[in-house]
């Protein structure tokens, strides 16, 4: 991975989502405009694969919270929540997000696990 460092924050959600097995994962990467920031979703694995590149607002998301904490943050149901989840006919019934900085000062995001999700396309009638 030295020889390829572009390779790094995917193998590292590869990884998350194998060791816990988890149904979904990604990275929540911050950028700080438009402000007060928000979230894109890169990465992405599993069922919400087709978010790439979304993004989700920074004060009103589980990685804003988790930011803020500055620790891992298990969250139920955030659909419940956070409409923008709801609106989007998702369903989580866990995650679990970790934040990530760089030098330990500088937010870079959240690395998020989900387990247990549907969308209405992959709910049974």
């Amino acid at each position: 991975m030295a020889d390829h460092p572009e390779e790094v924050l995917p193998r590292f959600v590869d990884l998350a989502m194998e060791i816990t097995g988890g149904i979904s994962a990604g990275l929540s990467l911050y950028e700080e405009n438009p402000a007060p920031g928000v979230f894109r979703w890169r990465y992405l694995r599993g069922v919400l694969a087709p978010f790439e590149n979304a993004t989700t607002p920074r004060n009103f998301s589980p990685c804003g919270i988790t930011l803020d904490r500055n620790g891992p943050v298990l969250s139920l149901h955030p659909e419940r929540v956070y409409d923008w989840i709801s609106n989007a006919d998702i369903v989580v019934p866990e995650v679990l997000l970790v934040p990530l900085y760089l030098g330990g000062k500088e937010p870079l995001g959240t690395l998020w696990n989900r387990k247990g999700i549907s969308t209405a396309a992959t709910r049974a009638p």
